[in-house]
């Protein structure tokens, strides 16, 4: 069967230095591969992500401007 090549002129400069070494064309099977290869890490970043705001709201409270500064108005 014969190859499918693609073009990366078109695509993102980033992801074709990143994963495709700068080539001019490679094959639907690399590029399959690619995208599993970023769609692995978006996921990985969006858990990070939502690990890091349930710390936020778990171990960190509001504080309002005058509790900062330490105003009160019985001054």
């Amino acid at each position: 069967m014969d190859e499918v090549y693609l073009r990366t002129e078109d695509m993102a400069k980033w992801v074709v230095e990143k994963y495709f070494e700068n080539r001019d064309f490679i094959t639907l099977d690399e590029f399959y591969r690619a995208f599993e290869e970023l769609s692995a890490d978006y996921d990985m970043l969006k858990e990070e992500y939502e690990d890091f705001k349930k710390d936020v709201n778990d171990n960190y409270k509001f504080m309002p401007i005058e509790e900062q500064i330490d105003y009160s108005e019985r001054w």
